[in-house]
């Protein structure tokens, strides 16, 4: 087998209790309590020629801050700012972080526990960096089944947000592990397309939701290894717990969330115990593609009629978009958009998003990709966090993955048409 070498750390990133939390536009007061603790985990992996570092951090993501991380682990490791890859898992219970969005929503960002935390990821990707000890990789993919699609067809083109298994669903667990020379387990890489949300808005306490309580576990089984967890394609998936006798996801109890996460866990812990795990072979590729996703804007008669809309945020989106008319400033026509990709032979293809992109760009990039390579880990909520991004299929639906979100962005209307194949077509220039 091929020998890397790996280096990992893992910190505490909890912040005060008493701090706003990020996730829920309903939620303006600051947190209560922690039920968990925060924490980042930081991994740099060479193969003798090119670094990669990996940050997955219990945050909602790192969305405008994400240059600056970039920037602060450069300085502190020397290894390119295009090779840091930023995850958020996406906890719906982490702090405030994103200067726009949550300051607007009178959530208070502290800004100082922001820049502590960034300066401490780097501090710990240069101990991660100075750590690296030689290992051999493999990979292999398990199953767990308590994601739901949230977007259920009504029946009319449009859909209910309404747990279904009748649309689109990944129920696969992608595993990369990393053991030394002499089997001793160092690292486990694994993924689950299922967003962060169990408790519902209703919860104001920090903690890491599901994925927390999966790397729990696996601390607890594997000791002395270090899991990292990193969100799949997870924009339009919920967990399945339902009410008796309404529509409708039920918010889950702490206790049941942390089932949640040991479900996960055992299904990573069967895959690493397997006899099916493959070696991973090859030189370590990295690669970037910059796109500019174009919007579809609304037109006069939708603001117009937007503006008299129950929903606070809806009224607030067509408000913005007629000052800004009003004022003679043009609307932005697109915005940024980030794909990047790390490659080991034709072992590894790992695919990074930069978006709440819904399920079907997974399902769909894993079809394309599989004959090439035999592990295809496709990411969401990576790097500059941009929002919802639908595939095609959806954009005629509507729903909150299509425009609701966008409102909240203060976008002028949903995505073009093409932004699916756009993106695709980057992912395949980037392996090219």
């Amino acid at each position: 087998m091929q020998t890397y070498e790996l280096g990992t750390t893992t910190i505490d990133i909890t912040p005060p209790m008493g701090t706003f939390l990020s996730g829920y536009s309903s939620r303006t007061k600051p947190s209560t309590s922690v039920y968990h603790p925060l924490r980042a985990v930081v991994s740099v992996l060479s193969d003798g020629r090119t670094r990669a570092c990996l940050v997955s951090a219990e945050w909602l993501g790192f969305y405008d801050r994400a240059e600056e991380a970039r920037v602060r682990i450069a300085e502190a490791t020397g290894i390119d700012a295009g090779h840091t890859f930023l995850f958020g898992t996406h906890t719906h219970y982490g702090p405030s972080v994103r200067r726009d969005i949550d300051t607007r929503r009178k959530c208070f960002v502290d800004e100082e526990y922001v820049s502590r935390t960034l300066e401490a990821i780097s501090k710990a990707a240069l101990t991660a960096s100075e750590s690296m000890r030689p290992v051999q990789l493999s990979g292999g993919r398990g199953w767990c089944g308590f994601a739901a699609s949230r977007r259920m067809p009504d029946g009319s083109g449009a859909v209910a947000w309404t747990p279904t298994l009748d649309a689109p669903h990944d129920h696969e667990v992608p595993v990369i592990v990393a053991k030394s020379e002499s089997g001793e387990l160092s690292q486990i890489l694994f993924s689950y397309a299922c967003h962060p949300t169990s408790g519902g808005g209703e919860l104001n306490e920090i903690g890491g939701d599901y994925p927390g309580f999966s790397l729990d576990y696996l601390e607890t089984v594997f000791s002395g290894c270090s899991p990292l967890f990193l969100l799949g394609c997870a924009g339009d998936q919920k967990p399945n717990a339902v009410y008796p006798d309404k529509p409708g996801f039920r918010p889950l109890e702490v206790e049941e969330t942390k089932e949640l996460g040991n479900r996960l866990g055992k299904a990573v812990m069967q895959v690493v115990q397997s006899d099916a795990l493959c070696p991973i072979k090859g030189l370590l590729k990295i690669n970037q593609r910059g796109l500019d996703l174009k919007f579809d804007p609304a037109d006069g008669q939708t603001i117009d009629h937007s503006l008299h809309s129950s929903h606070e945020y809806i009224r607030g989106w067509a408000e913005h978009l007629a000052s800004m008319k009003k004022q003679g400033l043009p609307w932005p026509e697109s915005i940024p958009f980030e794909v990047q990709t790390l490659v080991i032979g034709e072992s590894l293809a790992l695919v990074a998003l930069s978006g709440e992109t819904t399920v079907e760009y997974a399902l769909r990039l894993k079809r394309e990709l599989g004959t090439r390579y035999e592990n295809v880990v496709v990411l969401g909520y990576a790097n500059h966090i941009i929002g919802y991004v639908p595939v095609q299929r959806q954009i005629p639906e509507g729903g909150y993955e299509v425009i609701g979100s966008n409102q909240h962005m203060l976008y002028p209307g949903p995505f073009a048409a093409g932004t699916e194949e756009q993106i695709c077509e980057a992912v395949q220039e980037c392996l090219a």
